[in-house]
C-alpha cells in the first residue's frame, strides 16, 4: 500500500472544483493530478490536498475545507527515490512520463470532440 499526499494551492484547487461534466473533464483532472505526484514544491498558501491511495482498490481523493470527492486511480506507483515515483500501467508496464502527461493534457484541452469518443 502506498499513500501520497500533496498540498495544493489556489490554482489547482480552482481546477479541482470545476464541475466534471464529461469523461474528458475527468481525464484532464487525472492527468493534472499525475503531474502533482513528483512535484515536491512547497505550497505556501494551502487550499486543500490530494491524497493518492494505491493498493488493491486504488483511489485519488481531493479535499478542501468545503468538499471531498474521489475516483478510481488507474495506475501503479513505485518509489524510485525518496519522494520520486515511477507511474506506470499495471497490465502493460508502460511508464507514464511527464512528457507523455503534458502531451495528453494538450490533446484533451484542445480537442473538445475527443471526450465524445469514450
Amino acid at each position: 500500500m502506498k499513500i501520497i499526499e500533496r498540498k495544493i494551492g489556489e490554482f489547482f484547487c480552482r481546477r479541482m472544483l470545476k464541475p466534471i461534466c464529461s469523461k474528458q473533464d475527468t481525464m484532464l483532472l487525472l492527468l493534472e493530478t499525475l503531474k502533482l505526484i513528483n512535484d515536491t514544491e512547497e505550497i505556501l498558501n494551502e487550499k486543500g490536498k490530494v491524497i493518492i491511495y494505491v493498493d488493491k482498490m486504488s483511489r485519488v481523493f481531493y479535499e478542501t475545507d468545503d468538499k471531498i470527492f474521489s475516483f478510481y486511480f488507474p495506475f501503479a506507483l513505485d518509489e524510485k527515490e525518496p519522494e520520486y515515483y515511477r507511474i506506470y500501467d499495471i497490465l502493460t508496464d508502460l511508464e507514464i512520463t511527464n512528457k507523455m502527461i503534458s502531451l495528453l493534457i494538450s490533446i484533451f484541452k484542445n480537442d473538445r470532440k475527443l471526450g465524445e469518443s469514450f
